[in-house]
């Protein structure tokens, strides 16, 4: 009885060791993979400046693009500077942006995992003017001159619109503020 009584407890011992044994390898398998899985992000950086001023360009767009569509963008930060982590490694088209400037793209640029590739943007100022747009005559006048001042009481009951512009039906109702500000000066 003492010999199958100690076979048992060698017999759980031995199973408990190869348990933990199995746990260790598990975890070690799982911290690997996650190390691998970290370090397959490509990081592309920079900065985008004005070309004939070299000031920074605030919330200006990058996009990393491949032939047929954009992949993922960004914006830039108060100082010109972006940063882009993607997980997908290759070469692409990197384009830069920004209102009032021509955008600019760079062909072939190539991200790699777990590397930073950095690229920096001159933009120009767009030549690209809008026509002057001038107004002429107008039918009805939005401020009347010859008034100095205008109360007006407002809500949602007694306000209509017509013709573009708004009127006052009613201003006997007690529960109306009145709104004052409008002055017209000579």
């Amino acid at each position: 009885m003492i010999y199958v009584f100690t076979r048992t407890v060698f017999t759980h011992t031995k199973k408990l060791i190869i348990m933990y044994q199995c746990f260790l390898i598990t975890t070690v398998l799982i911290l690997i993979a996650n190390i691998e899985g970290n370090s397959q992000t490509g990081i592309i950086r920079g900065r985008i400046l004005d070309e004939t001023t070299s000031e920074p360009l605030a919330f200006a767009n990058v996009t990393i693009e491949d032939s047929t569509k954009v992949i993922i963008g960004a914006t830039t930060d108060s100082t010109g500077n972006y940063i882009i982590k993607t997980n997908c490694a290759g070469i692409f088209i990197i384009r830069a942006s920004y209102v009032g400037y021509s955008s600019q793209q760079i062909n072939g640029v190539e991200i790699k995992n777990g590397v930073i590739a950095v690229q920096d943007f001159k933009l120009k100022l767009s030549s690209k003017q809008l026509d002057e747009i001038e107004i002429t005559d107008y039918k009805i006048p939005l401020i009347d001159k010859s008034q100095r001042s205008y109360n007006v009481a407002v809500n949602s009951s007694n306000t209509s619109v017509k013709s573009g512009r708004a009127s006052v039906k009613n201003q006997t109702n007690q529960n109306q503020a009145p709104i004052t500000g409008l002055n017209s000066r000579k």
